[in-house]
């Protein structure tokens, strides 16, 4: 049972991490660190450091076959300079990061890209609907962004020397990169949701520039970045420093890479801080003449043509269904919070074209969506102390209930968790999953 002495235990190695304060290792990478480094070194500290994968001079390869290629190919590098995940994990997955502009530049709707980071490859696969981009500020030139990937190894350094060897190739010769790009890279990259948290964490960002005079932005991950180029786009460009951010600032579900790549079959998980409305019936045949800002998470409106952004995100060419598919999906999603159950949804619908994404149209994709919203059958059979907590609302230990702010959730902790939020949360989370077992069963058959 979720007693409250029980919740109050240490959670698990992976849980456990979510309390770590990562306040102190902030501060101290704000006054001793290159700013742009110092998310990426607090979070490796805080996260990765507890598995001994925080080494920032590791590059990362696919597998131990690929690392073997890689050596062959580069007999100027070793073994043990690299990480390998473990063979027993899914051999592939994604790690979501967001190509925000060069230096001294602002992304726009259009040029922000996603930048997708795994083990073997790291890039953006396609250019911004196929065409060159502009960001604001003072340059006025057209610039190229994406078209490919570079083997992450390789990534953050020049651009190969030769247009021809900019197009791509089994064996291109490039300068090494002056730093591993390490996992530990690409993890902070794709937290690196902080610039905004900053801003609003003022006495952070006033600290810091009283201490070293930098401002918000100049935090944010930069790494020199270059195009892939084609036929269409044949002239050599040399690599450019970019600021980098999370991939929530473009898409923060995961699910544009996967139609990208026309995964049939994805389970969508919408941790989100945004509660199902109450004071809408979602079933009401005239739901999508109403206004959802604030009435659904605008993570899951935006794939429907409904965007309601945020500052710092760039969601309004991410429409990839029939918006008739979003009133079906969210009466579905009524109809369970009726009846007391979790939010978890499985719809079948046709993917439309996304010329910004590169996304092909004119197939079916069956997609499982897993919404955190609350959910009275869980509450309810919460032990009484346990129960009473949560019924505290702001007051209580779980304040926020489901959705814990992602920073400042308990006073004079900037991003951490405490035991009991955390257990309570992956019980939650273990619970959506397996009351809806015969679903998840079906779906990987």
């Amino acid at each position: 049972e979720l007693t409250m002495d029980r919740l109050l235990k240490t959670p698990a190695r992976l849980g456990a991490v979510a309390t770590t304060s990562i306040t102190s290792l902030l501060w101290h990478n704000v006054k001793f660190n290159n700013p742009h480094e110092m998310w990426i070194d607090s979070y490796a500290k805080a996260v990765l450091e507890p598995f001994a994968l925080a080494n920032r001079s590791q590059f990362m390869a696919a597998n131990e076959e690929s690392l073997q290629e890689i050596l062959r190919r580069n007999p100027s590098l070793s073994s043990d300079q690299f990480q390998v995940p473990n063979p027993l994990r899914p051999k592939t997955y994604i790690m979501g990061g967001t190509i925000l502009a060069p230096v001294g530049l602002l992304a726009t709707e259009t040029s922000a890209v996603s930048l997708q980071m795994s083990p073997d490859y790291t890039g953006s696969p396609f250019y911004p609907k196929d065409s060159l981009v502009h960001y604001k500020g003072q340059d006025n030139r057209e610039f190229l962004v994406g078209g490919g990937f570079v083997e992450s190894f390789a990534f953050g350094g020049s651009a190969p020397s030769s247009a021809q060897g900019q197009m791509g190739g089994e064996a291109v010769e490039m300068e090494a990169p002056p730093t591993a790009f390490s996992l530990a890279d690409a993890i902070g990259i794709s937290s690196a949701a902080f610039a905004s948290v900053l801003v609003n964490a003022g006495w952070l960002t006033s600290a810091a520039s009283f201490v070293i005079g930098h401002e918000a932005e100049e935090y944010l991950p930069v790494k020199d970045v270059w195009p892939v180029t084609s036929n269409k786009f044949s002239t050599w460009r040399p690599a450019l420093k970019y600021q980098l951010g999370d991939g929530a600032e473009v898409d923060n579900t995961g699910m544009m890479a996967l139609l990208q790549r026309k995964v049939p079959k994805i389970v969508a998980v919408f941790g989100t801080n945004r509660e199902l409305a109450e004071d809408i019936d979602f079933c009401d045949g005239n739901v999508l003449r109403l206004s959802l800002k604030n009435k659904v998470s605008n993570d899951l409106l935006d794939k429907f043509g409904y965007v309601a952004e945020n500052p710092g995100e760039y969601l309004i060419y991410n429409q990839v269904f029939h918006s008739d598919d979003l009133a079906k999906l969210l009466c579905k999603f009524e109809k369970k919070r009726k009846s007391g159950e979790a939010l978890v949804v499985q719809q079948d619908m046709e993917v439309l074209a996304n010329s910004k994404w590169g996304i092909e149209g004119n197939w079916r994709v069956s997609v499982i969506f897993v919404y955190l919203n609350s959910c009275k059958r869980f509450t309810v059979n919460l032990p009484p102390e346990t129960l009473q907590e949560v019924e505290k609302g702001r007051w209580g230990r779980f304040a926020n209930w489901p959705h814990f702010k992602t920073s400042s959730q308990n006073s004079g902790k900037f991003t951490s968790y405490t035991p009991e939020q955390v257990n309570l949360l992956a019980a939650f989370g273990e619970y959506m999953i397996r009351s809806n077992t015969e679903m998840f069963m079906r779906f990987f058959q």
